[in-house]
């Protein structure tokens, strides 16, 4: 299990299975997440807050966090492996 904390004690490394895991079990809020980080505009923040939660809710029972600080090291990591995937593509 992947321990959390802040400032971050894993590596992007670590979160990439669970990543990969997210895309598998959730397809629907996974294309609309990539749609949002592909096509960045302002406005985008409210449209993935519904993306953030999903998230949240998928890493808390499969990652240990000492913080909601945390919690959140594992989110900006999601989102750089996001990243990551999109340039791959040549979308980002």
């Amino acid at each position: 299990m992947v321990v959390l904390t802040y400032p971050r004690s894993h590596s992007r490394d670590e979160m990439r299975p669970l990543f990969e895991e997210f895309r598998a079990k959730n397809p629907d809020v996974f294309a609309k997440w990539k749609a949002l980080e592909a096509n960045w505009k302002d406005g985008n923040e409210l449209k993935i807050k519904s993306v953030h939660l999903a998230i949240h809710e998928f890493l808390m029972p499969r990652t240990q966090w000492d913080s909601v600080d945390g919690l959140g090291e594992g989110y900006s990591d999601f989102r750089r492996l996001m990243w990551e995937l999109l340039r791959g593509e040549g979308r980002i």
